[in-house]
């Protein structure tokens, strides 16, 4: 949901100035952590549906490393967010020069995507055996 208001925040802004950058990031980061530990918590229990209950109890156990799993995926997005707008932007006139832009936005998606992914899988492992122990 924040993630909608966020959009629709960008959409009728007009030119983003700071505090309109600032207003973004503090609706982007929550939404995209939360769907990084929907992700995480899908994966681990095997099932689609993720109540919220199961969302807080990882986001409880996995403080710092989903912090700074949020602000990375968010500067990620942004970068690539802004990569997509460029090569966008000249398509017309460069056809070529666009796909690359296109093309190493999603892929680099895809790798961060996977990568952070991964990084939390790790920490909610290492923090399942701690809990164990």
């Amino acid at each position: 949901m924040p993630l909608l208001f966020a959009a629709r925040y960008w959409l009728r802004c007009g030119d983003p100035l700071l505090a309109d950058w600032l207003i973004l990031l503090e609706l982007i980061i929550p939404a995209l952590g939360y769907w990084l530990i929907g992700m995480l918590v899908a994966s681990t229990e095997g099932t689609m549906f993720v109540p919220p209950s199961r969302i807080l109890e990882m986001a409880t156990r996995l403080q710092r490393p989903l912090i700074e799993a949020g602000v990375s995926a968010t500067a990620i997005f942004l970068g690539h967010l802004w990569l997509v707008g460029a090569g966008l932007r000249i398509y017309h006139n460069a056809a070529p020069i666009a796909f690359v832009l296109l093309w190493f936005s999603w892929f680099g998606v895809l790798i961060a995507g996977a990568f952070t992914l991964r990084r939390l899988g790790l920490a909610a492992n290492r923090s399942r055996r701690k809990r164990r122990k």
